[in-house]
């Protein structure tokens, strides 16, 4: 097998993981976050009040990353397992052996995972497009456009804790070259978002998608590519989630 096809094995596991944990009524099931969001959108009046509630001390942003497996956190699903997107570094890293603890910062195993457009980014987006969000008068309907815009915008990629402190230039630490303060900047939608853009790939940084193991070139592999391979994943799907949640 090659590193790709061990990756692409990896991944999966992952998602029958998470799929399992849809059944249950989790804070952070993708239905009750979505829900979350579409109240903060309604009963907040400025984007640092929306900020602070999907970005405060709880974190409900991030968290809804992380029931994705995208995160470093040791768990069952954690350890970046859930990344579609990762670095030739942390592919050549044997499964067991990989660490996103603070210990083993510095560890040729120690990884990292890189929200590709800051959450920051993605809060800011998401807030300046609350009046088309409002103009959805069906209840399902607005669900079903909040999430969708939500893992539109989140592209999180998996690569080695060196690659992290090389890869993003420090302008650009809670920054995407596509947005000023979260609006789009010389794009006319979403969809033409570059996202990997944001990374230095001087250094040799190399990354994949998992699915069919095409390398990503980052001039090229737009929002709309991402959106069109997490189509391929049915827990990425609103139709599929929102029938699993039986609560």
């Amino acid at each position: 097998m090659t590193f790709i096809d061990i990756h692409k094995k990896d991944f999966l596991d992952c998602v029958n993981i998470i799929e399992k944990r849809m059944l249950k009524n989790l804070r952070d099931h993708p239905v009750n976050f979505i829900n979350f969001m579409r109240n903060s959108l309604n009963e907040t009046s400025n984007l640092n009040e929306f900020k602070e509630e999907l970005g405060g001390p709880n974190n409900r942003a991030r968290k809804a990353h992380d029931f994705y497996g995208w995160m470093a956190k040791d768990d069952a699903w954690g350890a970046c397992r859930g990344s579609l997107y990762r670095s030739e570094n942390y592919m050549n890293i044997p499964l067991e052996k990989r660490s996103g603890k603070k210990k083993d910062r510095g560890e040729g195993f120690c990884i990292h995972i890189e929200h590709t457009i800051p959450v920051n980014v993605i809060l800011k987006s998401i807030w300046h497009s609350r009046e088309t969000f409002r103009y959805i008068a069906n209840d399902q309907m607005l669900q079903k456009k909040l999430y969708e815009t939500f893992l539109s915008l989140s592209v999180c990629t998996a690569v080695t804790w060196e690659e992290e402190k090389a890869c993003v230039p420090i302008e650009y630490r809670d920054e995407h070259p596509d947005f000023v303060d979260g609006q789009l900047l010389n794009k006319d939608s979403l969809n033409e978002v570059l996202p990997f853009q944001r990374y230095n790939f001087e250094n040799g940084l190399r990354l994949f998608e998992v699915i069919n193991g095409t390398e990503i070139s980052p001039d090229k592999w737009s929002l709309k590519d991402h959106s069109e391979l997490m189509s391929t994943v049915n827990i990425y799907e609103w139709n599929y989630v929102s029938t699993l949640s039986c609560f």
